[in-house]
């Protein structure tokens, strides 16, 4: 098993581009779900996520071209 990175949620969350188009982040861990907002970053439970860890992104906005998102190292 890879060590645990413990990588700052919030890095992950600038990931997303074009910017702002983030919502939220959810992972599993010991049984429930835990989740991160960037529009509310001090009232969110997912901290960090570790190698291999798996995130459920979900992203919002309209407008032309695709979005993307470039995993940060961790």
């Amino acid at each position: 098993m890879p060590p645990a990175s413990s990588t700052s949620t919030a890095t992950f969350a600038a990931s997303p581009h074009p910017l702002g188009i983030l919502e939220a982040l959810w992972g599993f861990e010991g049984g429930a779900w835990l989740g991160y907002s960037p529009e509310f970053p001090a009232a969110s439970d997912l901290t960090e996520k570790n190698f291999l860890d798996v995130v459920f992104i979900c992203v919002g906005g309209s407008g032309p071209g695709a979005a993307t998102f470039t995993r940060p190292t961790v």
